[in-house]
């Protein structure tokens, strides 16, 4: 199948606007999320994080705990939405020391969002 030269134009033009509309909802949704920390009742144990993304319920999203010690495994955590656009999850922590806790969110059309936070829990 052959375009016709004239067509090429109205083509391109259509594509250029579906990229750019897929890369802005992208864009806003990583722009309106926020990650908070919450101290569970033994903060040297556990840690409840909270994310929200208003506007965007329906994503598949996990919590990644890991630490930079050789042998370590990340403590991965599937959280689940408590309310439209925001995801929770609780990480217990198996040591003191310094973590990285990353959030990743995909929903069904492939928009992303990442955070991260840096923790350092303490034995009390």
């Amino acid at each position: 199948m052959r375009l016709a030269p004239s067509r090429l134009p109205r083509l391109a033009a259509l594509l250029a606007l579906g990229l750019a509309a897929g890369s802005c909802r992208k864009a806003e949704a990583d722009r309106v999320a926020t990650m908070t920390m919450v101290a569970g009742e033994e903060p040297a144990r556990a840690m409840r994080f909270e994310v929200d993304v208003p506007g965007w319920p329906g994503a598949e999203a996990l919590f990644t705990a890991d630490m930079a010690h050789p042998g370590m495994k990340p403590i991965v955590v599937k959280a689940s939405e408590t309310a439209p656009g925001r995801y929770a999850g609780v990480v217990t922590w198996t040591m003191p020391g310094d973590w990285k806790v990353f959030f990743e969110a995909r929903w069904p059309d492939g928009t992303r969002v990442e955070r991260s936070a840096n923790i350092t829990i303490t034995r009390e």
